[in-house]
C-alpha cells in the first residue's frame, strides 16, 4: 500500500471526506527553499525527495511517504520543516487523518542517501 503525505494550509472539513483543499497557499519561497535544501530532481526537473516524485499543486505539496515497507524519511523532514516554517497541517489524506510531527522521525542529524544507497 502507498500512502502519500500532503502538506498544506488543508482544510480539516475537506479532509474529513478524503479531500485535500488548500485554505490557502504554501508560502513558495519557504518550498522552493526546503525543496533546494532537501530535494533533487528528475530526469524531467520536477522536484524529487529521495527519488519520490513530489507533487506541487493548488498550493499544496504531496509525496510517496510510507511504500512496502520503505519510509521516506526525507519527505518527513521536509514536512516538518515546513510545518515548523508556516504552521501548515500534515495529512494522510486517503486516510482522512491528520499527521502529528510527532508522528514523524525524519532524519534526525542522518545524512540522507537515495533509496538504492540503503538498499545496498
Amino acid at each position: 500500500m502507498i500512502h502519500r503525505l500532503t502538506m498544506g494550509h488543508l482544510s480539516r472539513e475537506a479532509l474529513e471526506r478524503r479531500q485535500a483543499i488548500a485554505e490557502r497557499p504554501l508560502d513558495q519561497s519557504v518550498v522552493t527553499r526546503l525543496l533546494a535544501e532537501l530535494g533533487g530532481v528528475d530526469e524531467r526537473s520536477r522536484p524529487t525527495l529521495d527519488g519520490e516524485p513530489v507533487e506541487a499543486k493548488d498550493g499544496l505539496l504531496t509525496c510517496r511517504w510510507w511504500v512496502a515497507g520503505y519510509r521516506n524519511r526525507v519527505a518527513e523532514e521536509l514536512a516538518l520543516r515546513l510545518q515548523q516554517e508556516t504552521g501548515c497541517l500534515l495529512a494522510d489524506v486517503k486516510r482522512c487523518q491528520v499527521v502529528e510531527p510527532g508522528e514523524l522521525v525524519g532524519l534526525n542529524g542522518v545524512v540522507a542517501g537515495t533509496q538504492s544507497e540503503r538498499a545496498r
